[in-house]
């Protein structure tokens, strides 16, 4: 899922039509985050392109409370609030004077926070909550998106979790309507509404064909791992092997690796055998958000941490575990066509494409191959 993790769009957030908008003056944000004392805190307003409007700014102290204090009124709009490489994103179309958010860096990640004060943001943080721990399907997605009453939610809920893949532009195109139903003169109405209709445009000239098809050689990958010990994917001839695109912070992948594992414990004694490539990490779209390099490594290094973490916490035993982290950037990604995660290609012992995409049949297409 691109973006579960997504990755990641962002959408843009300027000019905000007044409908919807606090009538007092002036928005407090206070809280406390348990570890992080004397930490600068921001409050980042999101644009399209991934550029950022820091809206207000402050330092916790030597308890991790905070009090971010904005003279204007937040309009309705994704704004994230930002401690080192934590960040968490807020959906305020409902945002009360004054809000409080209470959790940990940790918990910004996979958004474990206590909030008060938006009833939007509560919507969207308890939603992502089970998507980042995997408790969440691809059609819990779907429905949240249409049932939600809060569509900059539903809207950033598709961009996570399906991000550009044409196949699912009817999904956009229903976060876009209702969207474009509750804030009509929005500027990123029509902007979300010209996403869905390329994407749509892309499906139906066929563009969301894959590109990587059956019977291919597979193209090489050679990536380091996560103790820097280099791995090619060509090494690996004479084995079967699924290839897995995937990421920590994608829900769907998560929610997909217990079946994965159990396909390796069953079969690895025959031959059979996973190399994961994460898309964790930080691309060239991201790496805007971070005003210098001191924060763009301490970024790094958490997504590496979180990509460490997942593959322990889900078991995944194999050994082959790679990444540029470099999220969408990565060179794999253009080479096997990758717009969206999880994505799997089975690869047969003499190095050919198998199957793409055997998540429900996995174990039929092995069973062929073994």
């Amino acid at each position: 899922m691109k973006n579960l993790s997504l990755g990641l769009f962002l959408l843009a957030l300027v000019n905000i039509a007044s409908c919807g908008a606090i009538t007092s003056k002036g928005t407090t944000i206070s809280g406390n985050i348990i570890d992080a004392p004397n930490m600068k805190i921001y409050l980042d307003k999101m644009g399209l392109n991934n550029s950022v409007t820091i809206v207000t700014e402050t330092e916790s102290d030597a308890n991790g409370d905070f009090t971010l204090k904005s003279e204007e009124t937040l309009t309705p709009a994704i704004y994230r609030l930002r401690i080192g490489a934590g960040k968490l994103v807020l959906i305020l179309e409902d945002a009360a004077p004054t809000l409080m958010i209470k959790g940990s860096l940790d918990g910004l990640r996979t958004y474990d926070v206590d909030i008060k004060g938006s009833d939007s943001a509560l919507d969207f943080i308890q939603a992502m909550n089970l998507m980042s721990t995997s408790k969440i399907t691809v059609d819990d997605v779907k429905d949240y998106i249409k049932n939600t009453p809060y569509p900059m939610g539903g809207m950033q809920m598709a961009m996570n979790a399906f991000g550009n893949r044409p196949e699912y532009y009817e999904i956009h195109k229903t976060a876009s309507a209702l969207l474009t139903k509750k804030y009509p003169n929005h500027e990123y109405s029509a902007q979300y509404a010209t996403f869905a209709a390329g994407l749509e445009q892309m499906a139906s000239q066929g563009q969301g064909s894959e590109l990587i098809q059956v019977g291919m050689t597979a193209p090489n990958i050679t990536l380091k791992s996560p103790e820097g010990k280099t791995y090619s994917l060509a090494d690996l001839k004479g084995k079967v092997v699924l290839l897995d695109f995937w990421a920590s912070w994608c829900g769907p992948c998560r929610k997909s690796n217990p079946h994965v594992v159990e396909m390796y414990n069953k079969y690895k004694d025959r031959g059979f055998t996973v190399f994961s490539v994460s898309l964790d990490g930080i691309d060239s779209r991201m790496r805007e958000r971070y005003p210098d390099d001191t924060q763009y490594q301490a970024g790094l290094e958490q997504s590496k941490k979180n990509w460490i973490a997942a593959i322990e916490k889900d078991s995944l035993t194999w050994p082959y575990h790679v990444s540029e982290l470099a999220k969408w950037d990565t060179q794999a990604v253009r080479q096997y066509g990758v717009t969206g995660i999880p994505k799997t290609f089975l690869i047969n012992r003499e190095g050919k494409i198998a199957a793409v995409n055997p998540r429900t049949t996995l174990e039929e297409e092995l069973l062929k191959l073994l």
